[in-house]
Order: C-alpha cells, then sequence, then structure tokens
C-alpha cells in the first residue's frame, strides 16, 4: 500500500568490512547507533542493511513508477552528507544504464520506457533555497502551483525525451 511518505535508510558495512557502529534490529525498521557508550536508537519505515541497488530499487522505488503510471505523484529524495552513498544508490552516470551497479534513476527509466509513454523532463537543482535550471541558464526560479498542473518550477526548460538513455544524458 502507497502512503503519503515513507523514510527508508541503507546502511553499508564500514571500509574495512566491519559492522562499524551500526545495529541493524530484526524487524528491519530501527537502528541502534553504539558508538557512544549510551546508545541510541532510530526508527524508519525500512532499513536496507547490505542491500543491493537492485534490492533497494525492487522494494522501494519500482512501486512508486507502477503509482506514477497509474497517475499518482511520486518522488525519492535521496538525502545524506557527502560520501554516504546517495550517487551510488541513486545512479552512477549517464553510462550505466544496466547492470548489478546501475542505481534507482536509471532503473528507473528502464521500467518506464518499456511501457508506451510520453515523457518530458526538467532538470533543476534546489541548494540553499534556490532554484537554478540545469538544462538551460536560468537561475532565480520559483514553485508554483496551478490547478492543472499540479507543482511545476516556473521558467524552467523541459525537453521531451524518447529512450531511457536519452534520459539519462540530461
Amino acid at each position: 500500500a502507497l502512503q503519503n511518505v515513507e523514510v527508508r535508510v541503507r546502511s553499508r558495512p564500514s571500509a574495512d568490512g566491519g559492522a562499524g557502529c551500526l545495529a541493524v534490529a530484526a524487524d528491519g525498521r530501527r537502528i541502534e547507533e553504539a558508538s557512544t557508550g549510551k546508545p541510541k536508537v532510530f526508527a524508519f519505515d525500512r532499513v536496507h542493511a547490505d542491500a543491493t541497488n537492485a534490492e533497494v530499487y525492487e522494494d522501494a522505488v519500482k512501486p512508486l513508477v507502477h503509482a506514477t503510471l497509474a497517475g499518482y505523484n511520486a518522488t525519492v529524495l535521496a538525502y545524506g552528507q557527502t560520501g554516504s552513498g546517495k550517487t551510488y544508490t541513486m545512479g552512477q552516470g549517464a553510462e550505466t544504464l544496466s547492470g548489478p551497479e546501475a542505481g534507482a534513476v536509471p532503473r528507473c527509466l528502464r521500467d518506464l520506457f518499456s511501457k508506451d509513454v510520453r515523457i518530458t523532463a526538467s532538470y533543476v537543482e534546489i541548494y540553499n533555497e534556490d532554484i537554478r535550471d540545469l538544462l538551460g541558464d536560468a537561475k532565480g526560479l520559483v514553485i508554483r502551483e496551478d490547478a492543472a498542473k499540479g507543482l511545476f518550477v516556473a521558467g524552467a526548460q523541459a525537453r521531451v525525451v524518447r529512450t531511457a538513455r536519452e534520459a539519462q544524458s540530461l
């Protein structure tokens, strides 16, 4: 069942292959951080411990792709400190559309373009509350809401993309 918001975390072993300072509870929904001497417990909708990109995609993102094709809005937001694995989880660049290392974005694009769809893409960056169009040179854009269009970034370029590779290249 789709919910309004789910918060998930992906953990991975420490660089030396050990468990690091996190322990995942048996229910797969809680992490215990024990490095401080006084354990802290953090609860999530799901913890993806040592999961592959394929497993994370199948469990967390693919249902959103199907919901989008059924007419629902969906967003996947990757958040975390530098070096925490956001790029690895979401995608490995335009050259990686397939294979075990492919992240959520290329897998999503492959699934979308396996259907008969028309996709118009915009690519914007929101950084320190400033919105910048990454397909053009517009800066200082604003988010607007319209009864027919829903939420959109006014002034951002949009391009029709016909293949997963074309979309990924953006």
